[in-house]
């Protein structure tokens, strides 16, 4: 069988609804609406170049606060020098639990807020009929089109975003077909298990998930349980009511993501798995080609992994003034690698081709 590695980036929302999925509106409407005042308060002491009133508007704001909660543990394995202005956090150092706390939090809240929006919502709520249509017609053809594809070829998924779309469409394709995705949570509740099913493809959640919680023993919410994005309810999981509450998620700055990846027992072991697809060839085969939609090149570790895989890449991307040369030469930079070609779009929501690679790059006119 001729497995793909396919990785999806947040270009996926964003191909739809940047005001819904794009991370700036988003990161500044949980500041408003899913903090305490005296959170944002604690928060805008310690993050970079951001106003209380509207908060962060790029993971890099959050990279000094997320530094100073993890140099209790970093200074015990080595040195850590070229960091300075660290503010107060040595001299006040019983602010580090509150400032952790409210920092996971709001990491919680941003994916959960991603994870809960409904696009046939959105879709609801414009009085753009026609508009709202053509939208749920082309969702629609996308995911059957990919799931088709999956059915067949069982391949790799790796996920970058939060949003849960894609990753309740391969649960429900699951469940009415003999093909099986696993992501190591298995049980009653879900419990995190020191093992993958072998003959399974992998959904692999490298950034995390919204529904992962806990140490020493990680476990899965269910997606019900985080609501529906609308008003709060009695039933649905809050993060005030939650004492043991340890999040998996990656909201950073690319140079921190591989540190807060090793916190975390459940991201560690899908970037240990990811190594193995890619490098370690455990599988039998190596991808027979690895597919970045909507992924924007922004996280070295990962692009240093792909590079080292000698894998041929596609990268399926909006088209944005780019053209075929610079956009080739851009990716093999970033990848080290010598083997892409991309495919640049008007709408990357119009890809189909997932089984065929080209013989070349090329730039589609679609609508």
């Amino acid at each position: 069988m001729s497995r793909k590695l396919i990785v999806v980036g947040n270009g996926l929302g964003m191909a739809i609804a940047p005001e819904q999925f794009g991370l700036k509106p988003v990161m500044q409407r949980v500041w408003r609406e899913g903090l305490e005042e005296d959170e944002r308060k604690l928060l805008a002491k310690h993050f970079r170049d951001i106003d209380e009133d509207n908060g962060p508007s790029e993971e890099r704001h959050l990279m000094v606060a997320q530094v100073a909660v993890m140099m209790p543990e970093l200074v015990k394995c080595e040195p850590i020098s070229n960091i300075t202005d660290l503010g107060d956090w040595f001299s006040t150092p019983s602010n580090l639990d509150a400032i952790k706390k409210s920092l996971d939090k709001y990491s919680f809240e941003i994916a959960k807020d991603l994870f809960l929006c409904s696009w046939k919502k959105m879709a609801d709520a414009r009085t753009d009929a026609c508009w709202a249509e053509n939208l749920l017609c082309q969702l629609y053809r996308w995911k059957e089109g990919l799931l088709d594809f999956l059915r067949d070829k069982n391949s790799h998924i790796a996920t970058l975003n939060y949003d849960g779309f894609l990753y309740q469409a391969v649960i429900d394709a699951g469940q009415r077909t003999e093909y099986l995705y696993t992501d190591r949570f298995k049980g009653l509740p879900p419990k995190w298990k020191s093992y993958f099913i072998e003959s399974a493809a992998r959904y692999l959640h490298l950034h995390g998930s919204p529904l992962f919680w806990g140490e020493p023993v990680p476990y899965k919410l269910s997606a019900t349980s985080l609501g529906d994005g609308e008003a709060p309810d009695e039933h649905h999981i809050r993060y005030d009511r939650q004492p043991d509450f340890t999040p998996h998620i990656i909201l950073s700055d690319g140079a921190l993501k591989p540190l807060l990846i090793a916190r975390s027992e459940v991201l560690s072991a899908y970037w240990k798995e990811l190594e193995n697809i890619l490098l370690n060839d455990d599988h039998g085969e190596r991808p027979k080609e690895i597919i970045l939609f909507g992924y924007g090149s922004g996280d070295d570790h990962l692009n240093r992994l792909i590079g080292q895989s000698g894998c041929p890449v596609r990268v399926v991307e909006r088209r944005e003034g780019n053209n075929i040369p610079d956009g080739e030469k851009c990716w093999k930079d970033k990848l080290g690698a010598t083997d892409v070609v991309v495919d640049l779009r008007k709408n990357i929501l119009t890809f189909d081709k997932w089984a065929t690679r080209p013989a070349e790059s090329k730039m589609e006119d679609d609508a």
